[in-house]
């Protein structure tokens, strides 16, 4: 959403989240707790879809649970050797609308190996629209992303943002464009 009421809604999930993750280590079970309060908060008036992960880094682990939020790509090498980019569904329904959101959150795992990316976006990446109206969507962010996978994920991050802008040119944006890259080193 936009606006006070929004900006409001962040606010109290960025503090939960600082104060979750410090007892609870399980991304699911904190977006289940996170649901609970924002249930209270929010009253089914606003809702947030988030993505939470956790990268142990050393062991190419990372952990994640999504509540209606978008896909993953990563970026890896086959068992061939051929590099793609892989698009994970990361599934799950927005937190703040319904009291109870077990069944319908999973926690799952992805293990990286050396050279591993993961692009994470918010919708207004896909959504981003030229001044025909058409969308970035997803295919043109996986192009992208496969264009510059080869760069420190600094680079990649920084190159993928440029094309979207390039995309928009003179547009502006409905919805934040949030881009968050990771690599196993």
């Amino acid at each position: 959403g936009k606006g006070f009421d929004a900006g409001m809604v962040v606010s109290s999930v960025k503090s939960s989240l600082l104060s979750l993750t410090k007892f609870v280590h399980s991304p699911r079970e904190i977006l289940i707790f996170l649901n609970n309060i924002l249930y209270e908060e929010v009253k089914e008036q606003k809702f947030v879809s988030i993505l939470l992960c956790m990268f142990e880094s050393g062991k190419g682990v990372l952990k994640y649970s999504s509540a209606g939020h978008e896909r993953i790509l990563i970026y890896r090498t086959d068992q061939t050797g051929i590099p793609e980019v892989e698009i994970v569904k990361s599934g799950g329904v927005v937190l703040g609308v319904i009291p109870v959101v077990e069944s319908f959150l999973e926690e799952n795992t992805l293990f990286l190996r050396k050279g591993d990316k993961v692009l994470l976006y918010t919708d207004g990446v896909t959504e981003a629209r030229n001044s025909q109206g058409e969308f970035f969507g997803i295919s043109r962010l996986k192009e992208s992303f496969q264009k510059y996978a080869t760069l420190p994920i600094k680079e990649v991050v920084h190159n993928v943002h440029q094309e979207i802008k390039s995309f928009i040119s003179m547009q502006k944006p409905y919805d934040d464009i949030t881009l968050v890259g990771i690599e196993k080193t």
